[in-house]
């Protein structure tokens, strides 16, 4: 893809968090792109699949958060389930006929649970060479996140983030 930042949610805080976390977790993701310039994001509800299965919980759960989105006005492109090729690569979600504007154009990846936030992001940072910012949103204050392997890029990029979050 591109330079573009991508925000990933949650690969340290919650587990596995119900549905009213999640559209917290959204809400705050949302506000956070918007801080750092992304006016209507774009948000992938992150599955294993496209497809709403009842095999997949976290697919019925991305369905029902697009939907709720939509219904309360988040200023956002909310579009799920959506596996992580269909959310970062237009190729991928041409091939399979996806038509969204979130599709291959993901400024933010709304995970189902932590192992997926997790895997994700050291993916990026030990596969892609990317630096990573960790930030934890919700609460009175942003709260700097690293990981006790961080190179310093990633930790001022963490302070950064949060500097920003407050603003």
């Amino acid at each position: 893809t591109d330079d573009k930042p991508i925000i990933i949610t949650d690969g340290v805080v919650n587990v596995l968090p119900k549905l009213e976390v999640k559209m917290h977790i959204l809400r705050n993701a949302v506000d956070f792109a918007n801080k750092i310039g992304i006016s209507r994001p774009k948000v992938s509800v992150l599955s294993a699949t496209e497809e709403v299965l009842d095999s997949v919980p976290s697919s019925i759960e991305a369905d029902l958060i697009t939907k709720r989105a939509k219904k309360e006005n988040i200023n956002a492109d909310v579009f799920g389930p959506l596996a992580f090729d269909n959310s970062i690569s237009k190729k991928s979600a041409s091939i399979k006929k996806i038509k969204s504007e979130v599709a291959g154009n993901a400024d933010i990846l709304l995970v189902p649970n932590v192992e997926t936030g997790n895997a994700l992001v050291k993916m990026m940072i030990y596969f892609m060479g990317a630096c990573a910012a960790g930030v934890v949103l919700g609460g009175k204050t942003p709260v700097v996140i690293t990981s006790r392997s961080d190179e310093s890029e990633a930790r001022l990029a963490s302070i950064a983030a949060a500097v920003v979050a407050l603003n």
